[in-house]
């Protein structure tokens, strides 16, 4: 093995991306494990026929940016069930790692940037507790945190070269 490949970032993320799948591939195929889930999934299938949030479904505590992303796996030709739900909670926990990892490698460097992501993998991919495994309300949240703390990032290392702009997009 040559170990400068572990310089580039494609191949970091790559393999980190397999590995999540990989590991949490069983749970696609669970039935059930939290009525949310199936919640949510009913909201997603009735926006397809009446877009508007608020007239046509009631998710509780749940918003919008929680039950729109199901809508995507229709858009593509495929149902929306337990496996492209839980597909979509991988993708997110991918992409906020993503974003926690350009934002640490802004205030430290690759090396050390990714061996901070290294943890967040191992955990996620090896979660045991049943209610871990399903789709959660909160991955999308943790995907707005990390757009938000790498746009701080930025703000910060650009110094006095950033924009008002930039701010305001961090503050919304």
């Amino acid at each position: 093995i040559r170990w400068d490949i572990w310089r580039f970032s494609n191949f970091f993320f790559l393999s980190c991306a397999f590995f999540l799948l990989s590991i949490r591939w069983p749970t696609l195929i669970l039935p059930l494990i939290n009525p949310d889930e199936a919640q949510w999934i009913s909201a997603a299938i009735t926006l397809l026929k009446d877009p508007v949030f608020w007239r046509s479904v009631d998710c509780l505590t749940s918003g919008p940016l929680n039950i729109y992303p199901f809508v995507l796996p229709a858009l593509f030709g495929f149902k929306i069930e337990y496996a492209s739900v839980r597909l979509i909670g991988i993708a997110l926990v991918v992409l906020s790692l993503f974003l926690l990892y350009v934002s640490l490698r802004y205030l430290y460097g690759r090396p050390l940037a990714r061996l901070a992501c290294l943890p967040i993998v191992v955990y996620q991919s090896t979660l045991f507790y049943r209610d871990f495994k399903f789709f959660s309300s909160e991955y999308v949240s943790v995907v707005l945190l990390s757009g938000a703390l790498l746009l701080l990032v930025k703000y910060y290392c650009q110094g006095t070269k950033s924009s008002n702009v930039q701010l305001f997009f961090f503050g919304f």
